[in-house]
């Protein structure tokens, strides 16, 4: 199944603005997905939120695949 995730910073603040930090959280998502055996088809977003193309497997319930990405 494909999901698309928006996750947002806390109070939209622009705290993605390097890209070099901005790059390396999507890198760390991506990771935190393949290890929750999912797959992150894309990732990407800008300075206050990430949006996330995912494939979650079908055994793990949605609401648990985000909980455990998010923290």
């Amino acid at each position: 199944h494909l999901y698309h995730i928006v996750f947002s910073t806390k109070e939209r603040r622009p705290l993605l603005q390097d890209d070099s930090f901005r790059d390396s959280v999507w890198r760390y998502m991506a990771g935190v997905a393949r290890n929750l055996e999912g797959h992150a088809l894309r990732v990407g977003g800008c300075i206050d939120h990430s949006h996330l193309l995912l494939r979650i497997p079908a055994k793990v319930a949605v609401a648990d695949f985000v909980r455990q990405l998010s923290t």
